[in-house]
């Protein structure tokens, strides 16, 4: 079996497509022309933003890949620190595109997993489908021309995400501070550790309370201040 895929498969810098991918390619071109924005109507209620959900990006991209004979799955798997993606990308001619995510999972309980897949499956599905988020109100419809050559803020976090995600321990130096969810809030230590809010005494807290780097996230620490 492993001889016949590779008669079929081949690899371009980890993205695994079948040769010859034309007629997926030209279905793709035709569906990127004709391919509308996914409207950001979700609240992060952490960082007081919009942005389109899975759901959204998925309806967005329904009907224009089922009239060219495209076709889209995903498959997750965990194996204790990443979420793995596997996006599959099919035509109806039977060629396809095939690439993976990986993403690090802090929260490794059923709640943090199932935030991980859900990331890793809209980051995935945008980028192999070419799909760009927009706000849901007039303004992308008065735009210049200048404004369509600049990359869009979801995009460029979503390089960095992209450029991050492959190394813990780089994604880790970068932060001083994490929020797992309101209720699990972590700030880095001097040792380079990450401690929960909750375990650190009145003293730790007030010193963090005074750190400009902990800035974000004052209001959760002064609220555990006040429990001690």
């Amino acid at each position: 079996m492993n001889e016949e895929m590779n008669t079929i498969f081949t690899d371009v810098n980890g993205i695994k497509m079948t040769m010859p991918c034309d007629k997926l390619l030209e279905a793709l071109s035709k569906m990127q022309g004709v391919l509308d924005h996914a409207k950001k109507d979700s609240d992060n209620p952490y960082f007081k933003s919009k942005y389109a959900d899975l759901a959204k990006c998925l309806s967005t991209i329904k009907k224009p890949m089922a009239d060219v004979g495209l076709s889209i799955t995903q498959h997750c798997s965990f194996d204790g620190q990443f979420v793995s993606c596997v996006t599959v990308l099919g035509h109806s001619s039977g060629q396809m595109i095939i690439s993976t995510l990986n993403v690090p999972v802090t929260k490794r309980d059923a709640q943090g997993i199932g935030s991980g897949i859900t990331y890793a499956r809209r980051y995935s599905l945008s980028a192999v489908v070419g799909l760009a988020q927009a706000d849901d109100d007039g303004n992308g419809a008065v735009g210049s021309a200048d404004d369509d050559k600049k990359k869009t803020k979801w995009e460029e976090t979503a390089e960095k995400a992209q450029a991050m995600l492959h190394n813990q321990d780089t994604l880790d130096s970068l932060e001083n501070w994490r929020m797992i969810s309101p209720d699990n809030i972590e700030i880095k230590g001097n040792d380079g550790n990450f401690y929960p809010l909750e375990m650190l005494n009145k003293n730790q807290l007030q010193k963090a309370l005074n750190n400009e780097l902990f800035a974000d996230i004052k209001k959760y620490i002064e609220a555990e201040i006040k429990k001690k």
